[in-house]
């Protein structure tokens, strides 16, 4: 069963060749037209008949010629595929993602440049960041070093949600740009860095699978980034499960790579009683900040913080305050933004809003 995706997918482009779309740079929805050539009438003339027939015996008495057309067919029939349906190009990153083109990655390192000086002063207030919720993709990266954001914002995975089910791919598993589990939109974590680091913006890494965190910490070594320049979140279980925050060796690592770079503890699920965070949270929260040493930061979702938790926080590190417009739509974000400094925030607000200034 678990070459059963593959198969398809073979299956698929074996067949994929008499298939067109009206337009292949429209979307996967497209209506499709079955296009049939004078040469694939149902009736075909005697002489095709007999060409027909001398194919099937030569290639009955070759199984090496009727492998080689087998793979031209799936090569080409792939081909077509992904003219017809953009989405099934990115297939293979299911089980390895590829590398930016150079014309695409020299396109944004030329926007990153030319937009350099709204990076981030290395002496900045974190109060001050700007943050690029989304870069993940290459649309959304351009948008962001085309932005008044001095902060960037990536989701961390290892690569290929369907690796595992093909044994024969070589190599480790590398960091990629992704939120969600199967997204395959997005690129390589090397690429994503090398980029970023010519805009002298921030980087901040949301570490989805731990996994990666020792890919992470390699590539941002590799491009020399400074650590005032670096926030690195990572996910706190519960209080009552997971390790003690003095044996997280994520912290052990990150400390030894990046000394003084700015981690940012994020609360896991369920650590809200009532829709608010719990003062066992907060405990929790403090258990690893004085573990980790500072600088700290906490990702406190806006729906969730009390007075209360800022007050009992701040002591060990700032609050940072984040929001999904499904559960905290602000219609007038600086009034917002102005209440929760009145209790004391001293981190970052990061706050979006689907309503129109």
């Amino acid at each position: 069963m678990k070459y059963q995706l593959l198969g398809t997918v073979i299956l698929f482009c074996l067949f994929a060749h008499s298939v067109t779309a009206t337009n292949p740079l429209t979307s996967a929805d497209q209506p499709l037209q079955l296009n049939r050539s004078s040469s694939e009438s149902t009736e075909g003339t005697s002489g095709q008949s007999s060409e027909n027939e001398s194919e099937k015996k030569s290639s009955s008495k070759s199984p090496f010629r009727f492998l080689a057309n087998v793979k031209d067919k799936v090569v080409n029939g792939f081909k077509k595929v992904c003219e017809v349906f953009p989405k099934v190009s990115r297939v293979q990153a299911f089980f390895k993602q590829k590398t930016m083109s150079d014309k695409n990655r020299k396109k944004l390192e030329e926007i990153a440049k030319k937009n350099k000086d709204r990076g981030w002063p290395l002496d900045g207030d974190i109060a001050n960041v700007v943050n690029a919720h989304y870069t993940n993709t290459y649309a959304e990266l351009k948008k962001a070093l085309e932005s008044d954001c001095n902060f960037f914002e990536c989701d961390i995975r290892l690569e290929g949600p369907l690796r595992e089910y093909v044994p024969f791919i070589d190599g480790e598993a590398r960091a990629v740009t992704a939120h969600d589990s199967f997204q395959t939109n997005g690129m390589l974590f090397d690429d994503w860095v090398r980029i970023v680091a010519q805009s002298g913006r921030g980087i901040k890494v949301d570490l989805k699978s731990n996994a990666a965190l020792d890919s992470v910490l390699a590539t941002l070594k590799k491009y020399k980034i400074d650590e005032r320049r670096l926030i690195l979140n990572i996910n706190v279980s519960q209080p009552g499960n997971g390790p003690k925050a003095g044996e997280d060796k994520r912290i052990a690592s990150i400390r030894k790579a990046f000394p003084n770079c700015r981690i940012k503890l994020s609360p896991g699920g369920d650590n809200t009683k009532d829709g608010k965070y719990t003062s066992e949270t907060a405990d929790r929260l403090i258990e690893y900040a004085k573990a980790a040493g500072k600088p700290i930061m906490y990702a406190l979702r806006a729906e969730c913080v009390t007075p209360e938790t800022v007050k009992k926080l701040e002591p060990y590190g700032k609050v940072s305050i984040w929001n999904s417009t499904s559960t905290f739509d602000p219609k007038d974000v600086a009034k917002e933004v102005e209440r929760f400094r009145s209790w004391g925030v001293s981190g970052m607000i990061d706050l979006m809003s689907t309503h129109k200034k």
